[in-house]
């Protein structure tokens, strides 16, 4: 991924991360249903 490029990083209570996504593209958007289902 190049300087612009969007990013969504979640982070459990204990502070392990259990899911990222880099988007390459800042036109592009990250897919939020994703990251919220990987709390439940």
């Amino acid at each position: 991924a190049g300087l612009f490029a969007r990013a969504i990083v979640v982070i459990d209570e204990e502070g392990k991360v259990i899911y990222t996504q880099l988007v390459p593209e800042i036109a592009e958007e990250p897919d939020y249903q994703k990251a919220l289902a990987s709390l439940s």
